[in-house]
């Protein structure tokens, strides 16, 4: 789990989400915001839609956050949303590190 310093409050998620750019993989859905923080801050959504039990989804997103903190150094500061599609429920650790992976990167590209 990462620290409530570096989570995205409700405050301003819908501030993040309606400003920023969009990189989709076939797993998930990174929409990276600019706005000015001192430190990175990132939120992981996983829907019912994409698991039903709770347990589940909160597997999904201790990994996502695992592999975001994983890659915090080398990421600009801003904000970071991840939406985790239907197929994430059964992809593997390493299949979801390399899908975000690659999608940090192409972000770092635009």
């Amino acid at each position: 789990m990462i620290s409530s310093s570096h989570r995205v409050s409700k405050n301003l998620f819908p501030k993040a989400l309606s400003s920023g750019k969009n990189s989709s993989g076939t797993l998930h859905t990174l929409h990276v915001s600019k706005i000015e923080m001192p430190k990175s801050k990132f939120s992981v959504v996983v829907s019912k839609k994409v698991e039903k039990s709770a347990v589940k989804r909160n597997l999904l997103r201790r990994r996502c956050y695992s592999i975001l903190k994983e890659s915090e150094p080398s990421l600009e500061k801003g904000i970071y949303l991840l939406f985790l599609k239907k197929d994430s429920a059964r992809a593997s650790f390493g299949e979801l590190q390399s899908d975000i992976n690659d999608s940090l990167k192409r972000y770092k590209s635009i």
